[in-house]
């Protein structure tokens, strides 16, 4: 898969909010020394959602989004930008991330229809 149709399907940017939310909830529970379990009990849902978070294996409405991110402090922004103005809004680096966290999510993943 090359980059434009890799930053073209939907995969990747699944992956990437995936992994922005990932890494703020991790910073998060360390930043407040605080299990899963106990942040699981915080937002009134089960230890296995939180590890589904922490696992990249989920798939969020824009609801529990929006809710898990006020729970950990952080506003939920969401931009749309031009493609063309995509190199500006990655960077190489996240790119390549991105790119390899979605070469293996592609792999392990059927495509939904």
């Amino acid at each position: 898969m090359n980059r434009n149709d890799l930053i073209n399907s939907p995969e990747y940017w699944l992956v990437k909010i995936q992994t922005d939310l990932y890494n703020h909830v991790r910073q998060y529970l360390e930043q407040n020394n605080i299990t899963q379990t106990e942040f699981a009990s915080k937002l009134g849902v089960t230890k296995g959602y939180i590890s589904q978070i922490m696992n990249g294996n989920f798939n969020h409405s824009l609801a529990k989004l929006i809710e898990i991110s006020l729970a950990i402090g952080k506003f939920p922004v969401l931009s749309f930008d031009d493609k063309s103005n995509l190199d500006t809004a990655i960077s190489a680096k996240e790119h390549k991330l991105l790119h390899n966290q979605n070469a293996e999510f592609l792999q392990e993943e059927p495509f939904a229809a």
